[in-house]
């Protein structure tokens, strides 16, 4: 079943994880059956939670200052990578 509508003309959907081990890019609808399982129900206490963004307003704000890179100490866990941190639009 396909949960998406395309609008006409548009390139179909597509998930690009790259913290996932399912190949990228992939179908939203072999994604979520394949990463979030809907099947499988968590126990009562918790329930999934999802934020979709609209993707020109998260690229225009999307920052990242590497802090979750380091440790509680400053210091670098792994080297950073070469190219410079994300900066915001805004």
């Amino acid at each position: 079943m396909d949960t998406f509508k395309k609008k006409e003309g548009s390139s179909p959907p597509q998930v690009w994880d790259l913290d996932s081990s399912l190949p990228f890019p992939c179908h939203p609808d072999h994604y979520v059956s394949n990463s979030f399982r809907p099947s499988f129900q968590p126990f009562s206490d918790y329930q999934r939670f999802f934020r979709i963004a609209y993707a020109p307003t998260f690229l225009q704000s999307f920052a990242s200052d590497r802090r979750h890179m380091k440790n509680w100490n400053g210091n670098w866990i792994a080297p950073p990578p070469a190219h410079d941190p994300i900066v915001a639009d805004v």
